[in-house]
């Protein structure tokens, strides 16, 4: 349950309101016009937020189009937060985790979303075969498995994935 704060309306009568997180999500995974399926469930869960009063930033870094781009994210998201009061920050998948401990502020969220924990797999002759720890997708994977001690709470989506952690 949310906790409630006292405030007032233009009468000066006092009245419960209920508490809303700010929350900033950052995410390498959302809609794109060149990719507008890619990351959709990102794009819901904050659509979703808003639409109960949850005020929702989102930082998209955007990691399919240059690795470099998670190196700006960092300056992104501290931009952001000079500008910006959150509450927590919400990442999703673990390489995004790892921009968000660039700041100490905050508490940082972390929904990780499948292969980012358990691994990415290729399929060879009809066979799935997880890829070599050398590969960049498989680094990926270990990133978030260094990060995950370092954040303050993680999502996972199967029991599976939290036996890996």
């Amino acid at each position: 349950m949310i906790p409630a704060q006292a405030g007032s309306d233009a009468s000066g009568d006092v009245f419960a309101q209920e508490w809303r997180p700010r929350v900033l999500a950052v995410t390498n995974m959302y809609p794109t016009v060149n990719r507008p399926a890619y990351g959709t469930f990102v794009r819901v869960l904050v659509d979703a937020l808003r639409c109960i009063g949850v005020p929702v930033d989102v930082l998209f870094v955007d990691g399919r189009d240059a690795v470099t781009n998670y190196a700006r994210g960092i300056y992104r998201l501290r931009s952001m937060l000079t500008g910006g009061p959150y509450d927590v920050i919400h990442a999703h998948y673990g390489l995004t985790a790892i921009v968000t401990r660039f700041q100490h502020r905050l508490p940082v969220v972390v929904s990780y979303c499948g292969s980012d924990v358990m691994g990415h797999v290729e399929w060879r002759d009809g066979e799935a075969v997880l890829q070599s720890p050398l590969r960049p997708r498989a680094l990926a994977t270990i990133a978030s498995h260094v990060v995950e001690p370092l954040v303050d709470a993680i999502i996972v989506k199967s029991e599976q994935m939290r036996g890996q952690l």
